[in-house]
C-alpha cells in the first residue's frame, strides 16, 4: 500500500481533505463512492468534470422492440430517450410480456436519478450509492447534457 503525502495546502488547510468511509458491501469491498471518493479534496470537481458528454441516446419514440434490441447489449444499462435534445425517460428493463410494438417510454422509469453539471462530484456518487445501474443522468432545464456513469468494476467514471 503507498501512502500519498498531504500537499502544502492540505498541510496548510487540514479541512481541504476529507477521508469518507462508507460500510462494505457483503463480500468486504466498498462500494464505487468510497473507492472514487477515497481521498477527495474539499474543494471538489463537479459532474461537468466527469460526466460522459453525448451519450448515446434512443428517440423518445422508440419501440418496445428496438428498446429491448438495445438493452441486450451487456454495456447499456440505461436507455436515454429524447425527443431532439430533451430528456423524455430513462429506460431501465422492460417486462417480458410487453407488446413490441408498444412505445418504450412507457416503460420508463418514474424518477429518475439526475444532476446537473454544477452539482459536486461527491453529490453525484451519494446519489449513485441508491442506484444499481451505475447511471445519473445529467441536465440542463430540460435538455440532455449527459450521463454520469460509472465502470463495472465501481473504481472510474465512464469516458473520462
Amino acid at each position: 500500500m503507498s501512502t500519498q503525502r498531504p500537499s502544502d495546502d492540505e498541510t496548510q488547510n487540514p479541512s481541504l481533505l476529507t477521508v469518507v468511509e462508507y460500510p462494505k458491501t457483503r463480500d468486504g469491498q466498498r462500494d464505487a463512492a468510497t473507492t472514487i471518493l477515497g481521498l477527495m479534496p474539499e474543494t471538489e470537481r463537479t459532474v461537468a468534470d466527469v460526466m460522459l458528454r453525448g451519450p448515446k441516446t434512443l428517440p423518445a419514440d422508440v419501440t418496445v422492440a428496438e428498446a429491448r434490441a438495445s438493452l441486450e447489449n451487456a454495456s447499456v444499462k440505461m436507455l436515454l430517450l429524447v425527443d431532439g435534445s430533451r430528456f423524455s425517460g430513462a429506460v431501465t428493463a422492460i417486462p417480458e410480456d410487453a407488446d413490441s410494438d408498444a412505445a418504450a417510454l412507457d416503460f420508463a422509469e418514474e424518477s429518475p436519478l439526475t444532476a446537473t453539471e454544477d452539482m459536486s462530484v461527491r453529490e453525484a456518487l451519494e446519489r449513485l450509492q441508491r442506484r444499481p445501474n451505475g447511471r445519473l443522468v445529467v441536465l440542463d432545464g430540460e435538455d440532455l447534457a449527459g450521463l454520469v456513469c460509472l465502470t463495472s468494476d465501481g473504481r472510474d467514471f465512464c469516458g473520462i
